[in-house]
């Protein structure tokens, strides 16, 4: 059993260049209809990719028998106590109305699938010159992460998505009632509070340049501050923070670390792209520093949080759909053919590089209901041998 194979990444480059393709005849349209016919099968195609998929990635050994062991609206004794022992209660009240409808875990993963698709089409369609390029950033930054294991997390960034405009807009309320709706399927959502202060401000390029040396210098000279931090913050709350914490530190949560990688270079590179284009850029509601801003944030968590994967998945992603607006806007912005080129060969090869990377190990082999996949018993022995004898 390899595993690690770059077969296992073949399904995912074929979606990823398929999107790419789409992009670049959505580029070249000037007709709405032909537009968003391209659009719509992008759209189409990642629905059928992530909807019917299998037991894949690691998330499903939680996901699959809580599931299975949630009551339905039907079942009255037991209702409530999902919403005291398990997630948070918005997501807890979704799955058990898609329960209830359909009772299985494959219709459920579907309806998942299709409601992350389609509120993210209208995002991109708010922000983006180039949904079907969106797309194909998508796929690569983060959603096979993000759709496969991080369900409650893509719920509450996408609603968070939902609620920026208010933030240009100065209505407040509303934006914080988004907030408040995030928070209900993940709780840390709650940092997008003091955000609606600042994501839209300019930032100084002094300062923007004083963050980057920051982060370089912590993530280049492997300065490890979360061990010493994080029990003193944790400590300070109590309760089941304190424990949380100790569990992670004593699991070796705490030793991860990025390091110099392949990512980092593309990342480095985003930045000085950012930095370089900062105020001069802007998405189709005219906005021109919500998104960099938001690049800038997912910049910091990056490199400050690297030595605590956990830490740097729930938080990092909340930023990543920046990619997304950033990249195509830049492209449109940019009028020297010869530098409009080059952008354009970085993003084709830089992000399908990034899904193959990504998609390379037998945790991620690719399989769809509707082929037939492996059984759960099958994934979660391959889940367990590939944690075994990983690293």
């Amino acid at each position: 059993m390899n595993l690690y194979s770059y077969s296992y990444a073949v399904p995912y480059i074929i979606v990823i260049l398929i999107l790419f393709v789409l992009a670049y005849f959505e580029n070249k349209t000037f007709s709405m209809k032909e537009r968003n016919k391209l659009i719509n099968v992008a759209s189409v195609l990642l629905i059928f990719f992530f909807g019917l998929r299998g037991f894949i990635q690691s998330d499903f050994q939680n996901y699959y028998p809580w599931f299975e062991e949630l009551p339905t609206i039907w079942n009255v004794n037991n209702f409530f106590k999902p919403f005291t022992e398990s997630y948070e209660p918005g997501f807890v009240l979704f799955t058990i109305l898609c329960k209830s409808i359909i009772p299985n875990y494959f219709c459920w993963i579907f309806v998942c699938s299709l409601i992350d698709i389609l509120i993210l089409k209208k995002v991109f369609k708010e922000y983006s010159v180039n949904v079907c390029l969106s797309f194909a950033i998508y796929f690569a930054i983060g959603a096979i992460i993000m759709e496969f294991n991080l369900m409650r997390n893509i719920k509450a960034i996408l609603i968070l998505m939902l609620a920026l405009k208010y933030i240009r807009k100065r209505k407040m309320l509303k934006y914080f009632f988004y907030v408040y709706l995030a928070t209900l399927f993940h709780v840390t959502s709650i940092i997008f509070i003091p955000l609606y202060f600042v994501l839209d401000k300019k930032i100084p390029k002094l300062v923007l340049l004083g963050i980057f040396i920051i982060c370089i210098a912590v993530l280049f000279l492997n300065i490890k501050f979360l061990s010493s931090l994080l029990p003193t913050v944790a400590n300070l709350l109590g309760g089941e923070y304190a424990l949380m914490t100790e569990l992670y530190i004593a699991s070796g949560a705490l030793d991860t670390s990025y390091g110099v990688s392949f990512g980092v270079i593309e990342r480095v590179i985003t930045f000085f792209l950012v930095f370089h284009f900062y105020g001069k850029w802007t998405d189709l509601t005219g906005d021109k520093y919500i998104f960099p801003n938001m690049f800038v944030f997912y910049f910091m968590c990056f490199s400050l949080l690297s030595e605590m994967s956990v830490l740097l998945e729930r938080f990092a992603y909340f930023f990543a759909l920046s990619y997304c607006i950033f990249f195509p806007n830049l492209l449109k912005l940019i009028r020297i053919q010869s530098n409009k080129i080059l952008l354009s060969l970085f993003v084709f090869f830089v992000f399908t590089l990034k899904i193959a990377q990504q998609t390379k190990t037998i945790v991620c082999k690719y399989d769809n209901v509707l082929f037939g996949i492996e059984s759960f018993e099958n994934r979660l022995n391959v889940l367990k041998y590939y944690n075994a004898n990983v690293n």
